[in-house]
């Protein structure tokens, strides 16, 4: 049978930052993924949907958390169907027809965004 971890949508959303849950000197986004990574197993990362990362944020991201946590991110909203401002797209990709080439790319990029997940073993389901 398969564990069930509980965790929530993002580490800086705005109801868990206002509820006062973070600790004094937690107030900037590493002290607040290292503080949750201590108290849930997993976070949805729902910032890739609105932007894509970038391996080197995903790695900090694999960096601050410990082994077993889980990041279940979400698909970039070109890759799901959704509109997409251009702003959200990376730079030399704005401009350009939104075509099979066009989710390809965006695809390319998010998998190669979220390699250092997988080396560290954190990358959990793709949502």
């Amino acid at each position: 049978m398969a564990n069930i971890l509980i965790g929530t949508c993002g580490w800086t959303d705005r109801a868990l930052l206002a509820s006062g849950w973070y600790p004094p000197g937690r107030r900037d986004t590493e002290g607040r993924l290292r503080h949750y990574a201590t108290r849930f197993p997993v976070v949805e990362a729902d910032s890739p949907y609105y932007a894509l990362p970038t391996a080197g944020t995903t790695a900090r991201w694999a960096e601050r958390t410990p082994d077993g946590f889980r990041f279940d991110v979400k698909a970039h909203a070109l890759l799901t169907g959704h509109p997409v401002r251009p702003a959200a797209l990376p730079a030399d990709l704005r401009g350009r027809a939104r075509d099979d080439a066009l989710s390809a790319e965006v695809w390319s990029r998010y998998a190669e965004a979220l390699e250092p997940l997988r080396r560290a073993g954190r990358r959990g389901t793709p949502v």
